[in-house]
């Protein structure tokens, strides 16, 4: 119902008569053929027109910022999956993600190649980093960012090799970022952690000084099926964000710096890039963005100095449970960690029961 009352929003803000058209072609095609076509031309059938609708209104609205994976690889004319214009942007190609999840827990959580993640059909956390010049962010395995060096590496992602975990990787401008994504529970509620690192290369000679470095977590409205509004962003005292009430991520360490923006307003991506000006400085506390369309975004910023040998490193949970964020503070990455691996190795020498969906009288 929750998509139902979303969508209906966006049509009323965001010219009806697309979306309308778009009802009023399907139903050509179903008298045509006296039924709607066996071929599905677009995952998850006719219901995911609206959607790619306003994905298509969306990315002709907004300046050029990153999205996930698949539409980014689709918004890219070298690539093999670029979609053309065509009035809608389903998401067709490059529809590649990792699921987590846990034995005896329903919820699973998604990671796409270029370490974007979330819970359901979004909306997504991802990660940014830079200095004080520069921002960049993952642009996926195998690709390089404009300003990488000639001695960095692609972008890189692995799973885990004796972990419920995929670590992804990104070198810019010297600087290296990793984030390790693995399923934690919390109030027997299967979350996402999500740990990143930023840390200096190593530099030959003698050693370097201190080099400003940042990181951020960015909230938006984007997720494997496209655009998922957020109406409204909130940020609690406690830095639980939460999109629409739902929670969405929920930090352990207060950033530095907020950044939030509705419709019409700057992006965060064009200030941290340097394409917009900075603006004031929004030290963290309660945030409370409405946006009519669906495009409220957020970013929690956290800045340091790196150097080799002493990164900067955060940790948040994304999806947490409602209420979880006061704990967090006395949370650290590790103890998350050993804790998830701790309960993998419980589940594996404990034995898992086999269950069918029928048939099970067959085991009994």
């Amino acid at each position: 119902m929750r998509r139902l009352s979303s969508l209906a929003r966006i049509r009323r803000a965001i010219r009806p008569h697309d979306v309308e058209e778009t009802a009023s072609c399907a139903r050509a095609l179903t008298a045509l053929h006296g039924r709607m076509p066996e071929v599905e031309l677009i995952p998850g059938g006719a219901s995911r027109l609206p959607r790619a609708v306003l994905t298509a209104r969306v990315l002709q609205e907004l300046e050029p910022c990153p999205w996930p994976w698949a539409m980014s690889r689709q918004l890219d004319p070298d690539d093999p999956a670029c979609l053309p214009p065509l009035g809608l942007h389903p998401v067709l190609m490059a529809r590649d993600r990792t699921v987590l999840g846990l034995p005896g827990h329903d919820r699973r959580a998604w990671v796409d190649p270029a370490g974007w993640c979330g819970v359901g059909e979004g909306p997504a956390v991802t990660v940014w980093f830079g200095d004080s010049h520069h921002a960049w962010h993952v642009a996926g395995p195998g690709r390089r960012g404009a300003e990488s060096r000639g001695d960095e590496r692609g972008d890189r992602q692995e799973r885990g090799r004796n972990t419920v975990s995929v670590s992804t990787h990104a070198e810019r401008g010297g600087l290296r970022l990793e984030m390790t994504h693995f399923p934690v529970v919390l109030d027997g509620r299967v979350a996402l952690a999500l740990h990143a690192r930023v840390s200096a290369g190593d530099e030959a000679g003698d050693e370097p000084p201190p080099r400003p470095a940042w990181l951020a977590f960015a909230i938006r409205p984007a997720g494997l099926e496209g655009v998922a509004p957020i109406f409204h962003l909130e940020r609690t005292v406690d830095g639980l964000w939460l999109a629409d009430g739902q929670p969405v991520m929920a930090t352990t360490e207060r950033g530095d710096e907020l950044m939030v923006a509705a419709h019409g307003e700057v992006d965060p991506w064009q200030r941290l890039a340097g394409q917009a000006p900075a603006g004031s400085l929004r030290r963290p506390g309660p945030i409370d963005c409405r946006c009519a369309v669906g495009l409220a975004r957020g970013v929690e910023l956290h800045r340091g100095e790196v150097r080799p040998g002493q990164p900067l490193a955060r940790l948040v949970i994304v999806a947490p449970p409602q209420g979880i964020a006061p704990t967090l503070v006395r949370t650290t990455g590790r103890s998350l960690w050993v804790g998830a691996q701790a309960d993998r190795e419980g589940l594996l020498q404990a034995g898992c029961e086999l269950r069918l969906r029928s048939h099970q009288a067959v085991l009994e």
